[in-house]
């Protein structure tokens, strides 16, 4: 790399329960195993049992997993120890077999058998209110984009339905007909569309580990963002499609998000930011950006632009909290500070390099997932385009009144009966009445009073066969995950279209 280039090492962010009480320290262990999402673990000075046996703290199923395989505590304020426990096949800490009490330090990884992968990380309050903070304020810089589009989405449907209204004797046949449905149905599916990636952007379910597609990640973080750049901006995107991380989709959109934030007001004349991804060549194929010390595979998120740059000495500075050159009430001067923070929760690191006048390059590295566990595709029912015709009847439990009315219409178009309830207890009741005769519930999950939890477990309790399908506005939740487990057949999010629903209802009930 030339000498007028700057690179640097981050260091690591310091939590204010590190800095104020020694003792106030806390650690997470994230349990990676294939084919299922991450469990967070809080390390205390109770020691943690891993292993196969009932009795462990952290179970783990698998042949090659010691029944008692390894303990893991906080032997002393700020110090955390591993110890194996005499497993069959030992213990490894960033490929290295654990030997005594091994001293563990935030970032490690531990692998435990050959499908499960610990990694060891910091736990801090203050941090967590600053991811928090950095997604109120990237959803500010959001905000303008998102309103446009959907002004413009608004727009569309209210001349669509204004039209409509005007019409006289005009069959839903006629093609200008058909176009304005067609048009207003477009219209809808974009404004569901953008909505859904707001939500996954800012929903606040911290340390929801699972597989992720880097390519996934990064779409969809160029989505929201291009919404916020000036044309004068061009986005490129290369990333290979079998890129996967374990990680939180949260924290990971935040990460990305911020460094497009900054790429983009290093740019006021326009430009082009780069977004690219690939497997970082490994420590032996003497790469310059080989990641030091890493025994596993790495992604290497790339984010590229051809702003202003910046001098050495302010490169230096640029992932300290609250250190920033932008002018008063541009920026905190978080934005890099909390993209170093999520790298390294995620067991990686991030680097800078850049250079005045020609632009910055920021690297994130990240474990990578090299034995990708494929989910079964759901094998769906199929429906005609005029909606297949099912026999039965549905109760369908939402305070909302639009939408009872809207999922009614569409569950007799498919051919159902239908029954409604307004409130938790109505449902229940009408459930408790008519059991023998209702052969679905299409169940709201917040609802005010008796909400959508405890109604399903109300109605198991009188039919432990019940068919319940439940719904939200949300994103699927921990809540819907739980219920699901539960019996639930199946979550749908709002809005339904109806062959979605003649899907659903078609898998749940033949």
């Amino acid at each position: 790399m030339a000498d007028d280039i700057t690179n640097t090492r981050p260091f690591r962010t310091l939590s204010v329960t590190d800095e104020m009480s020694p003792t106030g320290d806390r650690a997470l262990l994230i349990v990676f195993s294939v084919g299922q999402a991450g469990r967070t673990h809080v390390i205390g000075d109770e020691p943690l049992i891993i292993g196969r046996d009932e009795s462990a703290e952290i179970r783990l199923l698998a042949d090659d997993v010691s029944r008692r395989h390894a303990s893991i505590r906080r032997q002393a304020p700020g110090l955390f120890v591993i110890e194996d426990l005499g497993s069959r096949n030992g213990t490894r800490v960033n490929g290295v077999p654990a030997t005594g009490k091994h001293e563990l330090r935030f970032g490690d990884k531990i692998l435990i058998g050959g499908q499960h992968i610990l990694l060891f990380t910091r736990y801090s309050e203050a941090e967590d209110r600053l991811l928090q903070s950095q997604r109120l304020a990237s959803m500010g810089e959001l905000s303008s984009g998102v309103a446009h589009d959907f002004n413009n989405i608004l727009g569309v449907l209210l001349a669509n339905i204004g039209f409509l209204r005007a019409l006289r004797d005009v069959s839903l046949s006629d093609a200008e007909v058909q176009q304005c449905l067609e048009e207003s149905q477009a219209a809808v599916m974009r404004g569901v569309q953008i909505t859904r990636q707001l939500l996954a952007f800012v929903r606040d379910n911290v340390h929801q580990e699972r597989q992720l597609s880097v390519l996934k990640v990064v779409g969809e973080v160029a989505n929201l963002v291009r919404r916020t750049l000036r044309r004068s901006i061009r986005v490129e995107i290369d990333v290979a499609p079998d890129l996967f991380i374990a990680g939180d989709p949260v924290q990971l959109h935040q990460m990305l998000m911020n460094l497009c934030l900054n790429a983009r007001d290093a740019m006021p004349e326009g430009g082009l930011l780069e977004l690219r991804a690939e497997l970082a060549p490994t420590p032996g194929e003497g790469a310059a950006h080989a990641p030091p010390q890493e025994t596993g595979a790495q992604v290497r998120l790339v984010v590229r632009d051809t702003g202003v740059g910046m001098s050495p000495e302010v490169c230096a500075r640029a992932q300290e909290p609250f250190f920033t050159t932008k002018g008063k009430g541009q920026g905190t001067g978080l934005g890099l500070a909390t993209a170093s923070t999520i790298a390294e929760r995620h067991g990686g690191r991030l680097e800078i390099a850049s250079r005045p006048g020609v632009g910055t390059t920021v690297e994130v590295f990240l474990p990578a997932i090299t034995d990708v566990v494929e989910q079964p595709p759901r094998v769906e029912p199929t429906t005609s385009g005029n909606h297949r015709v099912i026999t039965g009847r549905v109760l369908v439990v939402d305070d909302e009144s639009g939408f009872r009315a809207g999922v009614s219409r569409m569950l007799r178009t498919l051919g159902f009966d239908v029954l409604v309830a307004e409130d938790g207890a109505t449902a229940v009741e009408t459930y408790r009445e008519q059991k023998g005769s209702i052969d679905a519930v299409l169940l709201d999950l917040v609802m005010p009073g008796m909400d959508g939890v405890a109604v399903f477990h109300a109605i198991r309790d009188i039919n432990p066969e019940a068919k319940v399908l439940v719904t939200s506005g949300q994103l699927e939740t921990t809540t819907a995950r739980q219920l699901l487990k539960a019996g639930a057949v199946d979550f749908l999010q709002k809005p339904i279209d109806v062959n979605t629903l003649g899907k659903a209802l078609a898998h749940a009930l033949y």
